[in-house]
């Protein structure tokens, strides 16, 4: 069983991602398949499989820099506490999950800014998009790096399988 991914520099680790984290690390740098997660919403909960993911990266601003991050989720709801789940609350369901992505991630990529690591390849993106890129001042620049979220997630399915 995985209990966490570590984060290295420098061949030293200095932090684990833990095991309730991994999620929101794996959309934010990886495409994602067959993933679940809880959504707690007015006291109930629902489950989400998700089915797909995928993530594309923008570099919004050159300078000062600022990269964009867009996260499309689409799942399907497996289980839901309340008694019937009409379109409302799915459409609820999918604003709190963006928001949680959202806010997940960002203190995700805080964290990371804080550590000096690049665990999702920031650097190597803006690489590909900047003329004349000088890796001793992306170190500098990295730590004042602006990173914007944005989430769509879209429920395809709603049912409860039993």
């Amino acid at each position: 069983m995985v209990s966490g991914v570590g984060l290295f520099k420098e061949d030293k680790l200095v932090d684990t991602i833990p095991n309730s984290k991994l999620f929101f690390f794996k959309l934010l740098a990886d495409k994602y398949g067959e993933g679940f997660y809880k959504v707690r919403l007015d006291g109930q909960e629902a489950a989400i499989h998700s089915i797909s993911s995928q993530h594309n990266l923008e570099l919004s601003k050159k300078k000062p820099a600022e990269i964009t991050i867009h996260i499309k989720i689409k799942g399907a709801i497996r289980a839901y506490t309340g008694k019937k789940i009409t379109l409302k609350e799915v459409k609820m369901i999918e604003k709190t999950l963006e928001k949680q992505v959202n806010e997940e991630c960002l203190k995700l990529i805080n964290h990371f800014k804080k550590l000096e690591v690049d665990p999702i390849g920031l650097g190597n993106f803006a690489r590909t998009k900047t003329r004349d890129f000088d890796l001793k001042k992306w170190e500098d620049d990295y730590k004042n790096l602006s990173v914007k979220i944005r989430t769509d997630v879209t429920i395809i399915e709603a049912g409860v399988i039993e």
